[in-house]
């Protein structure tokens, strides 16, 4: 639905806040960012299975709450200034 604001703008009227919105693009890119072939390069390297999946799974954390974070942070700030 698309609703009208003060400044003659369309908007949409969900309730889904730009926070909200740049956590999840956030994520995404955390996923999906060229960091992914560093942490499995060292992850390869290692001879126990169990400290590579260790590994992988603390890397994948870490980078997608870490772009989450920045993705949080920008919005906000973006959300500010307008």
């Amino acid at each position: 639905l698309v609703g009208d604001d003060n400044n003659g703008r369309n908007s949409p009227t969900s309730t889904t806040t730009p926070g909200l919105l740049a956590l999840v693009s956030g994520v995404v890119h955390g996923v999906a960012g060229p960091g992914g072939v560093l942490g499995v390069i060292p992850a390869a390297q290692l001879r126990n299975a169990k400290l590579a999946i260790v590994y992988l799974g603390t890397f994948c954390l870490t980078s997608t709450c870490v772009m989450g974070g920045f993705a949080v942070f920008y919005g906000s700030l973006s959300e500010w200034l307008a």
